[in-house]
C-alpha cells in the first residue's frame, strides 16, 4: 500500500492525532531502519553498517519526538507508549529471530560486507540483517 493510501486509510479510521495514525506515520518514517523482534522483546536499529539492539530506549524517544511534532498534548507518556507498542506489530517493522545473520558467507566489516564465497566487498544493506561486524575491514579499512 502506498504512503498516500495509508494516510487516507488512517484519516478514515480517526483523527490525525490518534495513536493509530501516529503509529502508522512512525512505521512509515522508520521502516528502513527499525525492527522489533517480539520473541526477544527488543527493538533493533540499523546504523548504516549493522543492526544494533536498542539498549537505551532510543525507539521510545523517537516515538516521543513524533508525538511531540503532532502536538504537545500527544506527547504524554501514555500516548508515546501506545504509539511505540502499536509499532511493534506493524508488518513493516516486525521481525523474527531467524532472519538475523542468516548467511554464514557474509562477513560484516566497517568497509562493507565481504562475500566469503568470492571475496567481493559491497556496501552493507539493511536487508542483509547482519548484527555483527569485524573491527577492521579488508586491507585495514575502518
Amino acid at each position: 500500500m502506498g504512503f498516500r493510501k495509508m494516510q487516507a486509510a488512517a484519516r478514515a479510521r480517526g483523527p490525525e492525532t490518534s495513536e493509530d495514525a501516529m503509529a502508522l506515520a512512525f512505521a512509515t518514517q522508520y521502516r528502513d531502519e527499525l525492527r522489533y523482534v517480539a520473541l526477544w522483546g527488543r527493538w533493533l536499529r540499523y546504523d548504516g553498517a549493522k543492526w544494533r539492539h536498542d539498549d537505551t530506549l532510543n525507539v521510545f524517544d523517537l516515538a516521543r519526538d513524533l508525538c511531540r511534532d503532532y502536538s504537545k498534548k500527544a506527547a504524554s507518556a501514555s500516548t508515546v507508549a501506545a504509539v511505540e507498542k502499536l509499532c511493534r506489530a506493524d508488518r513493516r517493522l516486525a521481525a523474527t529471530t531467524d532472519q538475523w545473520d542468516v548467511d554464514p558467507y557474509l562477513l560484516g566489516t566497517p568497509a562493507g560486507v565481504v562475500d566469503l564465497r568470492n571475496g567481493t566487498v559491497r556496501p552493507t544493506e539493511p536487508f542483509d540483517y547482519t548484527t555483527k561486524t569485524t573491527t577492521v575491514g579488508p586491507n585495514g579499512a575502518s
